[in-house]
Order: structure tokens, then sequence, then C-alpha cells
């Protein structure tokens, strides 16, 4: 039973709960302005390649910093020189804590969609099944609300992943 209370615990903690069927189309209008927002939100493939490249172009910069002091004498080198690498090696540090907050905001912000838009399609699912009796127009409203929700997630979830990877 723990997934379950984790479940509804963060059911509860998202302020996403059961949905009377008087509440059902002010809810239906809210969740899916919420909808359409995590679906702009997302990360599009071509901002995952940018991610990619920058990583890529980076890691080559301290791979080739890295070689060039590791295969010579440091105390051979006169100051100007090595004041020059400890700016280089600063350049890059800070460049990458850039990148890694950066990455970090990005993936925080897909997850937090990623777990709304499951509460919400489970909120939506369970006043389906539990509300047979109302009018046609509001059940397929809630069967459309529910398939929106569900193309949302695999635009959230799919650059997730790769987000996690590169992160």
């Amino acid at each position: 039973t723990a997934p379950a209370t984790e479940s509804s615990s963060a059911i509860a903690a998202s302020g996403i709960g059961a949905i009377a069927p008087p509440a059902i189309t002010a809810r239906a209008d809210a969740d899916e302005a919420f909808v359409q927002a995590a679906m702009r939100r997302a990360v599009d493939a071509a901002e995952l390649q940018h991610f990619e490249d920058v990583l890529e172009r980076q890691s080559a910069a301290v791979r080739q910093l890295s070689e060039l002091t590791t295969d010579s004498d440091l105390s051979l080198l006169p100051v100007r020189r090595l004041e020059s690498l400890q700016r280089h090696w600063l350049l890059y540090a800070r460049q990458i804590a850039e990148q890694r907050a950066r990455l970090s905001r990005i993936t925080r912000d897909h997850s937090q969609d990623a777990a709304s838009l499951a509460a919400r399609r489970s909120a939506w699912q369970t006043a389906r099944a539990a509300t047979s009796d109302l009018a046609p127009a509001l059940l397929k409203r809630i069967d459309e609300l529910i398939a929106q929700i569900e193309q949302a997630e695999g635009r959230v979830l799919q650059p997730l992943g790769k987000l996690l990877d590169l992160g």
C-alpha cells in the first residue's frame, strides 16, 4: 500500500483530488490549461541536441586543457602562463556549473509536470469510472481531457529521460 499512499499524498500535495460532478466543467477547463502549458514547456528535440552539443564542447575543451597541463612540467611555465591556465580552468568550471544548474532546473520542471499530469489523469480516470450516469457531453469532455493528458505525458516524459541521462 506504500505506492498507493505516495500517490494519494502526491495528489493531495498538488491540490488535485476527487472531481465532484458539479465541478467537472470548471476543473476540465483548468486542467486543460495546465496540459497546454506543460506541452509548451516541454523541451523539444532541437533544445535537447543543443544541450548535448554544449556538453560535448565543454568536455572537449576540458580534455584539451587537461592534456596540455598533464604532459608538461608546470613549474617550468612562466607566471603569466600559469595565470592564464587558472583563468581557463575557472571559466570552464563556471560554464559547467551554469549548464548543470540549467539542466537541473529543466529536469525538475519536467519531473513536476510529469507528476502533476499523472495525478490529473488518475483523478479524471477515477471520475470517469465513478460517474457513468453523467450527460454524454460531459463524458465525452472527460474522455477528451484524459486523451490530452496522455498526449502531454508522452511529450514531457520523452525528453525527461534524455535530460536525466544528460544531467
